[in-house]
């Protein structure tokens, strides 16, 4: 009596023909890959080679004209190289002169009046403040905000109190009111953050603090807007 074939034994064939088909299309697909990928190379290496050959006529024009008259394409690069320096120069110098820094440490004061109109604190008036009033301990350091030449010092017991003030050229000047120390002299030559004074109580004043201006062109300005942090 002959056995049946067991149905597991016929689906091994089927499956054999199935992997055969799956691994056939993954090596079509592998082709295809390989064919776009070396297409993109193709045109990659096309389009390199036409730059090439673009920058090879620009060059070879602009050597032909310097062949036939060099002097005036180097004279002219020379000239913008000149006023190229000459501004980067300046622009540096001035923005030395802006004065774009807090006079006293961030964190060690307490801004307790801004600039424009107030109640001033001592007679109840309502008049123009032309500063920032920093309050802080006696003796903190007071830096100069840009470089400059210290104009004018000066002790007032009715106003400024001990009183700085330094010419940074392009109009602008900075003032420096109420200090307890002053650690500089006129006509000495400042750069940005070097320390001029302590902060104190001198003039007419009700605490320690710092008093300080900015002045463009002969007119008290905001110096917030000058700070280049937040106060």
């Amino acid at each position: 009596m002959r056995k049946s074939v067991s149905i597991p034994l016929l689906i091994v064939p089927a499956l054999l023909v199935m992997a055969a088909g799956v691994l056939w299309g993954l090596v079509i697909r592998a082709e295809q890959v390989n064919a776009a990928r070396e297409a993109v190379l193709r045109e990659r290496t096309d389009s390199c080679a036409e730059a090439a050959r673009v920058l090879s006529g620009l060059d070879s024009l602009y050597r032909e004209q310097l062949r036939m008259d060099p002097a005036p394409a180097y004279d002219s690069l020379a000239v913008r190289m000149r006023e190229t320096y000459a501004y980067s120069v300046a622009y540096r110098e001035r923005a030395r002169c802006i004065p774009s820094i807090c006079p006293l440490a961030m964190g060690t004061f307490r801004l307790t009046a801004r600039f424009g109109t107030r109640q001033d604190p001592i007679d109840g008036d309502g008049r123009m403040h032309d500063g920032l009033d920093l309050a802080c301990p006696q003796g903190n350091p007071v830096h100069v905000t840009a470089d400059g030449v210290v104009s004018f010092i000066d002790s007032d017991i009715f106003g400024y109190g001990n009183c700085i003030i330094v010419d940074h050229g392009y109009g602008y000047q900075t003032r420096y009111a109420h200090l307890s120390v002053i650690r500089t002299s006129e006509n000495i030559r400042l750069k940005r953050g070097d320390v001029i004074g302590e902060t104190g109580v001198s003039g007419r004043a009700t605490g320690p603090h710092l008093h300080y201006e900015v002045i463009l062109n002969g007119e008290t300005v905001d110096p917030e807007d000058y700070i280049n942090e937040k106060l």
